[in-house]
């Protein structure tokens, strides 16, 4: 009986130590919505300037991802 207490404890503590998130190079990000989702190429345009950016710098934010 103690070995299968034994054996279940140290499988838990493998699956917790194990079992943790994996840490990415970056934290905090803003959506671009909308930016391509135009019915033609000819539609697309660039709403955004570097001052925007440079905002998001400033919010915080260390990635754009686009749609």
């Amino acid at each position: 009986m103690k070995a299968k207490i034994l054996i279940f404890f140290l499988l838990l503590s493998a699956v917790t130590l194990f079992s943790q998130t994996p840490q990415y190079p970056f934290q905090r990000g803003f959506n671009i919505d909308g930016w391509f989702q135009q019915e033609y190429a000819t539609q697309i345009r660039n709403g955004y300037t570097k001052t925007d950016f440079k905002n998001l710098v400033t919010l915080g934010c260390d990635h754009v991802r686009l749609p």
